[in-house]
């Protein structure tokens, strides 16, 4: 069986979370999460950053994924997926994102 890949990148997104702890991202539909990890602060505001490393078809409409940032103990989003949990001084952080279609 032989795979057309000519539409399939692998693409990296840089969420900028908001004090809210949410944000929005346009991916391609279909796309698969390959990798997530975190990547530094934020100088201003002193956030957490991350960066996600998805598959995608170029040529797919895109939707919205939401991402969130959840405390241990804080209630998790409706439909969200576990992506990477990280330590940030004495605090345990957790990001899902709402990659249920």
């Amino acid at each position: 069986m032989t795979t057309d890949t000519k539409t399939k990148q692998i693409w990296t997104f840089k969420p900028q979370i908001t004090n809210l702890g949410q944000t929005e991202v346009e991916i391609p539909e279909g796309f698969k999460i390959l990798l997530t990890a975190p990547w530094g602060t934020n100088e201003e505001t002193g956030a957490d950053m991350f960066k996600v490393w998805a598959e995608v078809d170029i040529e797919a409409p895109t939707r919205t994924v939401n991402f969130f940032i959840v405390g241990t103990g804080q209630p998790i989003p409706v439909n969200a997926e576990h992506l990477l949990t990280w330590p940030s001084g004495p605090f345990f952080w957790h990001l899902y994102a709402d990659v249920v279609v």
